[in-house]
């Protein structure tokens, strides 16, 4: 019970006299860090050189590590702002064209098993080595830049799609994988073939 009262009286007292002292205590803390400053700042100093010296690996491989991460969550935030730019380009040209206004859903799926039969003819000269190729049009194509031109129209008038649907890609994207992601099954012929 004595202690008790004890403490109570010193830090009643302490307290006391930090408010009695307030402006005395101020300017001795103050003189302490000047009169110390360059201690200390020669203090850290070499603790940092010591620190470095005895961490210098560790340091460099985390430092690396932290740029590796920074660079590649930055490229992904570029990346996704470039496609949302891509997506808006496309919705403003479909509108431009009056296709959103005057084609239905089911006419835009036509339009995308058009673009993915015309890749599909590019995938084929691929398959054959051929560096060009008549098209079911009679145009003369170079493969590769079909095979590009054609995963593109075709990416467009699925971008297309899903306006007209009022859906955002990307979720339609996680939806798929969140289904398929759990799938098992095989490859077959070149294919993979999920099981019943």
């Amino acid at each position: 019970m004595k202690t008790k009262n004890i403490k109570e009286y010193q830090k009643k007292y302490q307290k006391e006299y930090r408010e009695n002292n307030k402006e005395k205590i101020k300017e001795y803390q103050s003189k302490y860090r000047e009169e110390n400053r360059e201690l200390n700042c020669e203090f850290k100093r070499e603790y940092n050189k010591k620190y470095y010296e005895d961490n210098k690996d560790y340091l460099r491989e985390k430092q690396r590590a932290y740029k590796k991460e920074y660079y590649k969550k930055n490229k992904e935030r570029k990346e996704m702002q470039i496609f949302k730019e891509l997506n808006e380009r496309v919705i403003n040209w479909a509108d431009q064209k009056g296709i959103l206004l005057k084609a239905t859903p089911f006419d835009q799926i036509k339009k995308t098993i058009e673009e993915v039969d015309e890749t599909k003819e590019a995938l084929f000269a691929q398959k054959n080595n051929m560096f060009s190729y008549l098209n079911s049009k009679g145009k003369l194509c170079n493969t590769s830049e079909e095979i590009k031109d054609g995963i593109g129209d075709t990416l467009v008038t699925l971008l297309i799609q899903c306006k007209m649907q009022n859906l955002n890609p990307l979720d339609c994207l996680e939806s798929a994988l969140n289904i398929i992601e759990k799938r098992t099954g095989k490859m077959i012929d070149g294919q993979f073939v999920k099981d019943e």
